[in-house]
């Protein structure tokens, strides 16, 4: 099973895509179509190579960089994981960072996400670590020629991390926020548990969260208002979620059509 995921760079023509596994597998590929030029450019092709893969990335605000985090020789995110930044216009890349290396009878680590901070001068990444059968994540930052320095409460604040790390300390679970709603005061995000995600709402305070009773999901939109549709992971089927009313309604039913289907012309 794959999921499809695009978004336009940086509000210009460019549509940045890429097509991974679900809901813990390698990105197969990332590429970019300009609209204006009607040209598509592949930027990371993991898979290509049954050695390598990615399991997340980041592009510079000036698109010179792609930063992401994969392994070589891994099937999946373990202690292979390291941080890797290939530059788009030579082709080269270069290891910036790794995991801590635990030894398999102690624990294991990865490293997770990561985000091109400080006008892409640096890049915020976070290190998952299993351990006496508990779960921690530690921050780091490194500039471009892999210097690591541990992350600051400023380097966190310029992002969600902080939202996260609270989060994770009430909840004792692993997670990643999908948006921040400040119009109805909430935050959505993802609760992971294994190969099973969930998701839930929580306060801008990061009070009162709660599981939506809905599972790992694709395609999310969101509007000013406390609404979003999305396409449910397991079921392949479109919802509209009102986090006013805590509906949830079926829009495949609604609309007595395969939303997948429909076709959009520009």
């Amino acid at each position: 099973e794959t999921s499809f995921h695009a978004y336009f760079f940086n509000n210009t023509n460019r549509l940045v895509y890429f097509v991974k596994g679900i809901p813990e597998s390698p990105i197969f590929y990332v590429a970019v179509y300009d609209l204006g030029a009607k040209t598509n450019t592949y930027l990371l092709k993991p898979a290509d190579e049954k050695k390598d893969w990615a399991f997340g990335f980041d592009l510079s605000s000036d698109g010179k960089y792609l930063a992401y985090v994969g392994g070589r020789n891994a099937p999946a995110p373990d202690n292979d994981a390291s941080l890797w930044l290939k530059n788009l216009e030579t082709g080269e890349e270069k290891l910036l960072a790794k995991g801590s290396e635990l030894n398999p009878n102690l624990g294991y680590d990865y490293l997770s996400s990561l985000k091109f901070i400080n006008g892409g001068k640096e890049i915020l990444y976070s290190e998952n670590i299993w351990k006496d059968g508990s779960n921690s994540t530690k921050y780091f930052v490194t500039d471009l020629k892999g210097n690591v320095r541990p992350a600051t409460d400023k380097d966190l604040e310029t992002e969600n991390s902080t939202l996260v790390d609270k989060l994770k300390s009430i909840l004792k679970k692993d997670l990643y926020i999908n948006a921040v709603l400040k119009n109805c005061n909430k935050i959505i995000f993802t609760v992971s548990n294994g190969l099973k995600e969930e998701l839930w709402e929580a306060d801008l305070d990061c009070s009162n969260a709660r599981s939506l009773n809905f599972g790992g999901s694709n395609f999310m939109n969101f509007t000013d208002s406390c609404k979003f549709t999305c396409q449910a992971s397991d079921i392949f089927k479109w919802y509209l979620l009102d986090l006013e009313t805590q509906k949830q309604i079926d829009l495949d039913e609604l609309y007595k059509m395969d939303i997948k289907s429909a076709i959009y012309v520009e």
